[in-house]
């Protein structure tokens, strides 16, 4: 069994190598192939648009950190909730190494040495890897099926909402009657409710910075869809995009499959290429972020990894 898991490793290992370098090169082929009407739609762009797609995404770091303090809290740590932003923010350069999982991987660490022991800290890991799936899918499939009924085979809508929703709400149920009392987090329902609000409020934020953006260019009426259409549109790709796990960040799924669903006035390429530029706006939101951090760090001469620190 460890010999065809440790083949399995090697043959995704394998993908992420070669898939990574193709779609890259492809996305910059569309980008390159497309500039002129690229160029022509960012020109007229409205800048408070974009301004307000980087800002409601910085927002999203405020966020992030609310899940782990819900579970640690609920095993029994007090871990406050400064001390998990300033490593979640820290550790924010990670997530652009090759592979896309150091971000976590370096959170994790951290935990470890605030004392989190490791049966905890893999939970933690599994929850935070498993718990956006059935989110992603239930959220981004719901609007889609309400909203806009045939941009997903409708065998592949009722699917992905119904089972979406069967694994998000099944544990509630099993936390009610509690039926494994030895462990911590079946002891206070609660917490999973609140982080089945949280979830909703960042995917909404999410959505709503990546309306910001689709909306700050002028394409014609073709492309003009309901909001919530789009928002579903934008996290079920995302979603997508998540469980393609040769694609670091979902990185070209995403771009695909949004460019399938929306009804944009535009080729497959030129979608692809317009709908990578939204990384961009990530990448500004966690740059701008990032810096005030460390800005924030220097002004004070405070170091966030300093345990004696009495800020943290």
């Amino acid at each position: 069994m460890s010999t065809a898991r440790a083949k399995l490793k090697k043959v995704f290992a394998v993908c992420k190598y070669i898939y990574t370098p193709l779609i890259f090169a492809c996305i910059f082929y569309y980008i390159f192939k497309n500039s002129d009407l690229l160029l022509d739609l960012f020109s007229k762009a409205k800048p408070q648009f974009i301004i307000s797609a980087v800002v409601l995404w910085a927002s999203l770091h405020l966020l992030a950190p609310l899940s782990p303090l819900l579970i640690l809290r609920c095993l029994g740590y007090s871990l406050p909730y400064k001390r998990l932003l300033e490593i979640y923010i820290a550790r924010l350069p990670a997530r652009y190494l090759p592979g896309g999982i150091w971000h976590t991987v370096g959170r994790l660490a951290d935990y470890r040495s605030c004392g989190i022991t490791k049966k905890h800290i893999s939970f933690l890991a599994f929850f935070e890897t498993i718990f956006p799936i059935p989110v992603t899918f239930f959220i981004g499939g719901t609007l889609l099926w309400i909203y806009t009924p045939r941009a997903l085979p409708y065998s592949l809508e009722i699917f992905s909402t119904v089972a979406s929703f069967i694994v998000l709400f099944a544990p509630f149920f099993l936390l009610i009657w509690n039926p494994l009392k030895k462990y911590p987090p079946a002891k206070n329902t609660f917490f999973y409710l609140n982080l089945l609000f949280l979830s909703f409020i960042f995917w909404s934020l999410a959505a709503s910075s990546f309306i910001f953006y689709f909306n700050s260019v002028a394409l014609n009426k073709t492309a003009q869809q309901p909001l919530l259409s789009l928002a579903g549109a934008y996290i079920f790709s995302w979603g997508t995009g998540y469980i393609a796990i040769f694609a670091p960040q979902g990185i070209g799924i995403f771009e695909v499959t949004a460019g399938k669903i929306i009804n944009l006035p535009l080729s497959l390429g030129s979608s692809v290429a317009f709908l990578a530029g939204f990384r961009l706006i990530a990448l500004l939101a966690d740059f701008l972020i990032y810096v005030s951090f460390w800005l924030n760090n220097f002004w004070f001469k405070k170091d966030p990894f300093n345990k004696d620190n009495p800020n943290t």
